[in-house]
């Protein structure tokens, strides 16, 4: 009697030990993994976003997933089209992702987007899906 009462007190430590260990285990934000920046071109008839992915830590981009950018559609924005894959990017190699999107926007408009991506480090992939904004160049 006294063996199982140990070993149920064993037990009942291991499930709390294991409890603990995950709930203070802090999970990295996915963005940690890679670099987003997003640069705005001013141009004479159609500004440009370039919108770059780059891996850290050892990440690669991710080119065999589906990359997928969706603008959101708004009052005085004109894009080309409001959804680019990865097959529409200028660049989708291991290094990096480039998207380069013309668009018209008002000059006090946010743009806003989401960026469904990945980068991997050997057996290891990364998917987030950011949410990602910018503003129109502006003339100095």
């Amino acid at each position: 009697m006294k063996k199982i009462k140990i070993i149920l007190i064993l037990c009942h430590l291991l499930f709390l030990f294991s409890f603990f260990h995950i709930a203070l285990a802090q999970e990295k934000e996915p963005s940690e993994f890679y670099d987003l920046k997003i640069e705005t071109i001013l141009n004479e008839e159609t500004d440009i976003a370039l919108i770059t992915v780059t891996g850290k830590h050892g990440y690669h981009i991710n080119i065999d997933y589906p990359w997928k950018l969706t603008i959101n559609n708004l009052d005085g924005l004109i894009v080309e089209k409001h959804t680019y894959f990865g097959s529409d990017a200028e660049t989708m190699t291991e290094e990096k992702a480039v998207f380069r999107i013309p668009f018209q926007a008002d000059n006090n408009m946010i743009i806003k987007a989401n960026l469904k991506l990945a980068v991997c480090k050997d057996i290891k992939c990364i998917f987030d899906d950011a949410a990602i904004s910018w503003f129109p160049p502006t003339t100095q």
